[in-house]
């Protein structure tokens, strides 16, 4: 990762977080939690909303140190934090915090994978252009996870690595995100006495606000997710 010049005040007010913490050994703290970005005070602090945990304010000290992953313009960014005060305004909670890194932009292999299944067609194709793909059928079947760099489809199919697949994801009842990628991986499973296919395919063509939706969707989710206390 390389450092990005960039400060606090360059984010947008609603800007989605996730927050890995570390107790007092240093240790990160599992699992990450879900935040938005409130208002800058200064190049280097901030206030974020306190993080939801299982249906409750989860109890972060000052002094915690962090590392937070956020979305801008179509890039995960990273950088560290130390929260210095906690607060409230409006009745929502506030966590201060102050930027003790530089920013970092997180390369696409280390995109955060989320577990999650939704429905996806997918079909094998000869190249990364629709027009050259002919009339093949897509073929129904649903990911076992996605993350900002690609994902994993579950199929009855087995399918070869390198091979291109053209697929179409669907985010909700109202959006559907194309794309083709690259099989990186296939694993063999016996689920009840039938055999199912986990393919890794990573994200070779796909529009970059596609992406930045994608990595959008997942926050969303895991803030429901955590919301609910099932995560």
């Amino acid at each position: 990762m390389n450092g990005v010049i960039m400060k606090l005040a360059d984010l947008a007010i609603g800007t989605k977080m996730e927050l890995e913490l570390y107790d007092s050994l240093g240790e990160k703290i599992r699992p990450p939690l879900i935040s938005e970005f409130e208002w800058a005070e200064g190049e280097s602090t901030a206030f974020i909303a306190a993080p939801i945990h299982e249906g409750n304010i989860y109890p972060v000290r000052i002094g915690t140190v962090m590392d937070i992953c956020f979305l801008t313009k179509g890039d995960l960014m990273t950088f560290k934090a130390r929260v210095l005060d906690r607060d409230q305004k409006d009745n929502i909670a506030l966590l201060k915090i102050e930027a003790v890194s530089e920013f970092e932009k997180i390369q696409r292999r280390q995109f955060f994978r989320f577990e999650w299944s939704i429905p996806v067609q997918y079909r094998i194709v000869s190249s990364y252009h629709s027009e050259q793909n002919g009339d093949e059928p897509f073929i129904n079947a649903v990911t076992k996870d996605l993350s900002g760099g690609g994902l994993c489809i579950v199929s009855k199919d087995k399918i070869e690595l390198d091979k291109i697949l053209e697929c179409q994801l669907t985010l909700g009842s109202d959006e559907t995100i194309k794309f083709f990628g690259k099989v990186i991986r296939v694993v063999r499973r016996e689920d009840k006495g039938n055999c199912k296919y986990e393919v890794g395919v990573a994200f070779r063509k796909i529009d970059q606000k596609d992406r930045e939706s994608v990595i959008k969707h997942i926050f969303e989710e895991q803030r429901k997710l955590r919301k609910k206390g099932l995560i």
